[in-house]
C-alpha cells in the first residue's frame, strides 16, 4: 500500500521563487505569501558530475574522477503531526499466493525517516512487502525496494534473476551507472514523473565508504551484481551488499542522473508465515543515553510487527510495574504498530525490565527495556520570589536543563532535538483562598516555522503571538499575568515540528530560554495596581526640524474588585501620558498611552505618575534622539518638511532622490521595512495637496486563485493610514492615485515603507522618491470659489462609499457640487 506524504526534492538549500512554487506553498500552509519559503524546496536538482568508482581504486581517486556519492538525493520530507497512541502502517498490500510467496523485508536505510536525508550513522528501519517467485533458475523480484515515499512512483516493476541451488544464491545484474550506458542496460523498478521531469528508477548495488570527502559526502563503490544468500530451508534471504534505487532522466541532455530515491546498508527478507508472527522493534529499547527523573514519566515509541499472514490478539506483561504500555491487543496481519511504552522509575541508577507480547497460539516475542535513571534537576535557582515549584514536564521527549553558560546566571534551557519532539518544565503554584496574585516570567526563544516556544495553562497557550515566524528570529517570551485564588500547572517548553537545525537549514538551535519566575500575593480585600514594568524605554530616534510624538503601550493590572480608571497624570521633561476614558475590569489587564516629544538632540530621562481609582503608577522613562542623518530636503520641489527615517535601515539619497537601501539583503526575519517619513503642516483656512514623482521596482503582484499577493514593494501612509501599495516595476508617484491626496489644516505625515519578503527578489528591489510638494488652496466651503467655479454643495463620505454628515478623522472622500452643475471629488485626510 503506498503512502503519500508531503514531497520535497532537495540536493542543496536553495528556495524556488516562480509562481507555481508560491501558490503550492499557499495551498500547504495557508499563510502570508512567504510563511513557508524554506519548505518550498520543489524543484531544484543540483547537477554533479559522477560516474562509476571500484572498490580496487576508490581510495586512489583524483579529483577528476567521478563516483556516485551520498549528496545526490531526492530527498522525502515526511508529515509530522504529533503522534497518537497507537498508529498502524500496512506492509502486506496482498495476500499472494505463488511458488515461493509472500516475504516481509526489514532494511536498515541510511536515509533516514526522520530527516529524509542521508545519515551514514543514524539508519532507519524499513519495514515493506516483498514477493519473491522461483521458477527453476529464474528467482522474479516485486517490490524488492519500498517505493511508498514516492508519489506517482505506482510499484516496483518485477525484476529477474539467477537462481543458483547448488550454491544458493540469486543474484542480479546491477551494472554500474555511468552518464554514457543505454538505459535498456540497467534493471529498471519503473518510470514516473517528478516534478515535471520524466525519471525512470534503476536497481543499484555497493557498499557506501566509511571515510566521507572534504564536503563530508560518502562515496559509493559500486558493483555490477546484487547478490542474495539463500537460507537452506529457502525462508531467508540476506543480500552481500547494500542496495537501493536510483532515478535517472529520460531526458539526458545535461546529465542522466537525478539521485538516490533509496538505499539499504542491508536488509533481511523472510517468508511470512500462515500464523501470527509478532516481533518488537527494537528487540533491546536502550534509553540508557536519555535523561530519566525518579518519579517522573518517560514515553516512546516503538514497533510491534505481524509478520504472519494471520491475524493477531496479544496479551502484554512487563517484569515491573514501572513499565506501562498502551495498546488495542490486536494486530491485523502483515501490519506494524506503532506503540507507547512509559516509564515510571522509582529508583536512582540502572533500570533493566522486560515487556512481553504472546499471541492466541501461545507464542511470545520480548522487548528488553534499560535505562539509567536520575535524580529530578532542582530548578529553584531560577525562581525569583514567591512560592513556586517547578519540576520536569511528563510529557518532553528531553529534559530541560539549567544553564549559566549563556547569561552568566541561571536560565532553563529546553534540549529537544529531532521532529516532533517537546521539552519543558511544570511550574505549579498555589493561590490561598481570599489572595490573588501576579505571575511574571522573563524568556526568549529561538524558532523557525512551524515551531514554536509553548507556554500552557489547561493546555491552552497563553499568548498566541509566541508562535514562531517564517524564519529564525529570537522572540522575546517574557510576561506578567494575573491569578485569582486556586492551583495552576503552567508548562514552559519548546515545541520542534520541524528541526531545521538538525538537519542542517539553519546554524541556530531551536530552543527556549526561561528565568526569573515572580510570584506576588495580594489580598482581595485591597485595591491595586501594578504595572508590567516600572521602567519605561523608547527606541532612538533621529530629529529634524519639526516635533514629533512617539508612543509606548504600558500594560497596567488591575488587581481589586472594582473597575480601574486613570484618574491624572503627573509628568516632567518630555514625557507624558495620554489620560484615555480608560476602563480596566477587575483581575484583568488594559493599557495606557506614553509618550515621548522629539524636541531636539539628546538624550532624555523623567518620570510619570499614573493617578488611578487604585493607587498610583510610578514610570520612569529615557530616550534618546540623534540628528537626522541625511539632509533629505534635497527632494523637496515645494514647501516645507521635516524628515524621519528608520534607524536601522535609513534611506540614501542619490542627487535629489531618496531611495529605500535594503536591495537584495538577506531576510533574517519576517520582514524588512525601511521607511522614510515627511512631515509638514497646512496652515489655518487651507487644505494641502500633496504630489510627488515615485518609481518601485520588486516582485510583481501575483494572483492566488484570483487574489492578488504582496510580497515585496512600497506601502504608503498618510497620517498612520495605508493609502496604496505598488509593486513590480512601475511608476509609483501621486499621479497614480484615484484622487488627489489632500489635508486639512495641522500637522500631518506621510511615510513611504518599502517590505521585503521574499527570499528571492526581482527588479531594482527598492522605492525611488524625488519631487516632493505641498500645494495649498483656501478650504473649500459652500459659495466660495474653486479654482473658478462657485461650490453649490459639498457631500462626505467614507472610502467605502459611507454617507457621511460631516468628516471624520482619517480619509474622507469630499465631492463638491458646482454652480454650473459640474462636481470634483477629493481625498482628504483629516486628523
Amino acid at each position: 500500500m503506498c503512502h503519500y506524504p508531503n514531497v520535497f526534492l532537495v540536493t542543496s538549500i536553495k528556495f524556488a521563487n516562480d509562481k507555481y512554487t508560491r501558490e503550492y506553498k499557499n495551498i500547504l500552509f495557508n499563510k502570508n505569501v512567504n510563511t513557508m519559503k524554506k519548505l518550498s524546496i520543489l524543484a531544484f536538482i543540483v547537477i554533479f558530475i559522477t560516474g562509476s568508482m571500484t572498490k580496487a581504486t576508490a581510495q586512489d581517486a583524483t579529483a577528476t574522477k567521478k563516483i556516485l556519492h551520498s549528496g545526490q538525493v531526492l530527498k522525502v520530507k515526511n508529515t509530522n503531526a504529533l503522534p497518537t497512541m497507537t498508529e498502524q502502517q500496512r506492509v502486506m498490500n496482498k495476500a499472494a499466493s505463488t511458488s515461493s510467496g509472500p516475504y516481509w523485508s526489514v532494511a536498515q536505510s541510511y536515509f533516514n525517516s526522520q530527516y529524509s536525508n542521508f545519515s551514514f550513522t543514524d539508519l532507519s528501519e524499513i519495514d515493506y512487502y516483498t514477493e519473491v517467485t522461483i521458477d527453476g533458475d529464474k528467482a522474479t523480484f516485486s517490490n524488492i525496494v519500498d517505493n511508498s515515499l514516492y508519489y506517482g512512483w505506482p510499484g516496483c516493476n518485477p525484476v529477474t534473476g539467477v537462481y543458483d541451488a547448488e550454491k544458493q544464491t540469486i543474484t542480479i545484474k546491477t551494472p554500474e551507472i555511468t552518464d554514457e550506458r543505454p538505459r535498456e542496460d540497467y534493471t529498471e523498478l519503473g518510470e514516473m514523473t517528478y516534478y515535471g521531469s520524466q525519471i525512470y528508477v534503476v536497481l543499484l548495488a555497493g557498499d557506501f565508504s566509511t571515510v566521507p570527502d572534504k564536503n563530508g559526502n560518502y562515496g559509493l563503490y559500486m558493483e555490477d551484481e546484487l547478490v542474495f544468500d539463500v537460507s537452506d530451508d529457502g525462508t531467508t534471504l540476506t543480500p552481500r551488499t547494500g542496495y537501493g534505487a536510483f532515478a535517472m532522466y529520460v531526458d539526458n541532455t545535461f546529465t542522466s542522473q537525478a539521485g538516490y530515491m533509496t538505499f539499504y546498508k542491508t536488509s533481511s527478507i523472510c517468508k511470512m508465515t500462515n500464523e501470527p508472527n509478532l516481533a518488537a522493534s527494537p528487540e533491546t529499547f536502550d534509553l540508557t543515553n536519555e535523561t530519566i527523573f525518579t518519579d517522573s514519566k518517560f514515553t516512546r515509541s516503538f514497533k510491534l510487527k505481524n509478520m504472519g499472514l494471520a491475524n493477531a490478539k496479544y496479551t502484554i506483561q512487563t517484569s515491573t510495574d514501572e513499565i506501562e504500555v498502551l495498546s488495542t491487543n490486536e494486530i491485523t496481519a502483515g501490519t506494524v504498530q506503532t506503540l507507547y511504552m512509559t516509564l515510571t522509575v522509582k529508583n536512582e541508577g540502572p533500570f533493566e525490565g522486560t515487556v512481553t507480547f504472546t499471541d492466541q497460539n501461545g507464542k511470545s516475542t520480548t522487548m528488553t527495556v534499560k535505562a539509567n535513571r536520575k535524580t529530578a534537576y532542582d530548578y529553584s535557582s531560577v525562581i525569583k520570589n514567591g512560592d513556586i515549584k517547578i519540576t520536569h514536564y511528563d510529557e518532553s521527549t528531553s529534559a530541560a536543563e539549567i544553564t549559566s553558560d549563556i547569561t552568566g546566571f541561571p536560565v532553563i534551557v529546553t534540549t529537544n532535538t529531532g521532529d516532533g519532539t517537546l521539552s519543558g518544565v511544570n511550574v505549579n503554584i498555589n493561590v490561598p483562598e481570599g489572595q490573588v496574585a501576579t505571575f511574571s516570567w522573563k524568556g526568549w526563544g529561538y524558532g523557525q516555522y512551524p515551531n514554536k516556544a509553548l507556554i500552557t495553562m489547561d493546555d491552552q497557550l497563553i499568548n498566541d503571538d509566541w508562535v514562531i515566524g517564517d524564519y529564525e528570529t529570537e522572540h522575546n517570551l517574557s510576561d506578567k499575568i494575573i491569578l485569582t485564588s486556586g492551583t495552576y500547572d503552567i508548562m514552559f517548553g519548546y515545541y520542534t515540528k520541524m528541526d531545521w537545525y538538525t538537519s542542517g537549514t539553519t546554524d541556530t538551535p531551536l530552543r527556549a530560554y526561561y528565568y526569573d519566575f515572580d510570584l506576588r500575593l495580594y489580598s482581595e480585600n485591597e485595591n491595586n495596581v501594578d504595572v508590567y514594568s516600572n521602567e519605561v524605554k523608547f527606541d532612538t530616534a533621529y530629529y529634524d526640524k519639526q516635533a514629533k510624538t512617539d508612543t509606548i503601550k504600558v500594560k497596567l493590572y488591575n488587581i481589586s474588585k472594582t473597575p480601574l480608571t486613570i484618574t491624572g497624570v503627573e509628568t516632567d521633561g518630555p514625557f507624558s501620558a495620554v489620560k484615555d476614558d480608560v476602563e480596566i475590569a477587575p483581575y484583568t489587564t488594559g493599557y495606557a498611552n506614553i509618550t515621548f516629544t522629539r524636541e531636539g538632540v539628546g538624550d532624555y530621562e523623567g518620570n510619570i505618575v499614573l493617578k488611578t481609582n487604585n493607587g498610583d503608577v510610578n514610570i520612569h522613562c529615557t530616550a534618546a534622539t540623534e540628528k537626522i542623518i541625511y539632509d533629505y530636503s534635497v527632494i523637496v520641489d515645494k514647501g516645507d518638511f521635516s524628515f524621519d527615517t528608520s534607524m536601522e535601515y535609513p534611506w540614501l539619497l542619490d542627487g535629489n532622490k531618496a531611495y529605500s537601501p535594503t536591495a537584495y539583503m538577506k531576510v533574517n526575519s519576517n520582514v524588512i521595512d525601511s521607511w522614510i517619513e515627511a512631515s509638514f503642516i497646512v496652515p489655518e483656512g487651507n487644505t494641502g495637496t500633496l504630489t510627488w514623482n515615485g518609481r518601485n521596482s520588486s516582485i510583481p503582484w501575483w494572483d492566488f486563485m484570483g487574489e492578488k499577493i504582496f510580497e515585496d514593494g512600497t506601502i504608503i501612509y498618510a497620517d498612520g493610514v495605508e493609502i496604496t501599495r505598488f509593486a513590480d516595476t512601475v511608476s509609483a508617484g501621486s499621479d497614480q492615485l484615484e484622487e488627489p491626496l489632500t489635508f486639512s489644516a495641522g500637522q500631518h505625515n506621510i511615510r513611504f515603507l518599502y517590505r521585503k519578503i521574499a527570499s528571492q527578489p526581482e527588479g531594482e528591489d527598492r522605492y525611488m522618491l524625488y519631487n516632493l510638494a505641498l500645494n495649498l488652496t483656501p478650504t473649500s466651503n459652500i459659495g466660495s470659489i474653486d479654482g473658478e467655479k462657485a461650490i453649490k454643495s459639498v457631500e462626505y463620505y467614507t472610502i467605502s462609499g459611507e454617507r457621511l454628515a460631516a468628516p471624520t478623522k482619517g480619509i474622507n472622500i469630499i465631492k463638491n457640487t458646482y454652480e454650473d452643475g459640474t462636481s470634483c471629488v477629493k481625498k482628504v485626510v483629516l486628523k
